[in-house]
């Protein structure tokens, strides 16, 4: 069985879509835990209308909002299951994503995800990602990768919970890059694979967590760090728990910066060219 953590705030433009990818699922052996985060919106009579025809859905609506990261985690605190996964309110899943998943998951593995496709809330494709396998400790590759391989989204995986528990959970509470630096931790439990024949289309809107964190380092901060402030390197650092990673981490850090600086100013040079967004 597997468990599917969905937290939501004012979901109520793109949760329909979401629960019908979810519940229409080939694999049907899951429940679904819908954490409401005090929405003000229609979003708690929505999910009424599914929990009247559906028994795997749960819900729960917090008393008051208790922030974005309680609420992801929260979910994870309820679920009971030897499979976990957390679902955004705003994204679609390919109806065999668990089948697929649950077929893949290997002992050595932390999680499991399939391709990434990157769309526009009006549903335009505007890029296509299968992100890099990374095996148990290949924190120096995962950190050298380039933002565009979205290695970040690896938090959107089929997880083994009992080692998703296992995991340094203190990145999430960052107010920068919290799923990147997360997911950076979770190669000290397991590998992570991306495996083929199925897909979760990812909504890119400056609504998303993503875009929401990033945001205060736009303008000037981000022409200067590029799209990292400092502590972004000093949080890998701090949550390496082995001496060797730490000093190869520290290490990195100049080739990390340079490598990132130069590509974030030729996908700039590309837009100006182009006219067209680079994601």
């Amino acid at each position: 069985m597997v468990t599917i953590g969905l937290p939501v705030f004012n979901g109520e433009r793109h949760l329909r879509e979401a629960m019908d990818s979810l519940l229409a699922q080939s694999f049907r052996n899951f429940e679904l835990i819908v954490s409401d985060n005090a929405s003000t919106d229609s979003t708690a009579e929505i999910i009424a209308e599914y929990l009247a025809v559906d028994s795997r859905i749960k819900y729960v609506r917090q008393a008051e909002n208790i922030g974005a990261t309680a609420n992801f985690l929260y979910t994870l605190k309820q679920a009971k299951t030897d499979l976990f996964m957390w679902a955004s309110h705003d994204d679609i899943w390919a109806t065999n994503w668990l089948e697929v998943l649950t077929d893949s998951i290997l002992p050595t593995d932390i999680g499991v995800r399939g391709e990434l496709i990157i769309i526009y809330s009006s549903g335009e494709i505007v890029a296509r990602r299968t992100l890099p396998n990374y095996r148990r400790f290949n924190f120096a590759r995962f950190f050298l990768g380039n933002e565009t391989n979205f290695r970040s989204h690896y938090i959107y995986s089929l997880f083994n919970r009992e080692k998703l528990m296992a995991t340094d959970i203190g990145p999430l509470g960052l107010d920068y890059y919290p799923d990147a630096i997360f997911s950076y931790c979770l190669l000290e439990q397991g590998a992570l694979r991306s495996v083929e024949g199925t897909h979760i289309r990812y909504r890119y809107h400056d609504q998303n967590l993503g875009n929401y964190y990033s945001k205060r380092w736009k303008g000037w901060r981000k022409n200067v760090y590029r799209i990292h402030p400092l502590r972004y390197y000093i949080d890998h650092i701090r949550y390496s728990r082995r001496t060797l990673t730490k000093a190869c981490i520290f290490l990195l850090i100049p080739v990390k910066h340079v490598y990132a600086q130069s590509s974030f100013y030729l996908r700039g040079l590309r837009e100006v060219i182009t006219g067209k967004r680079v994601i």
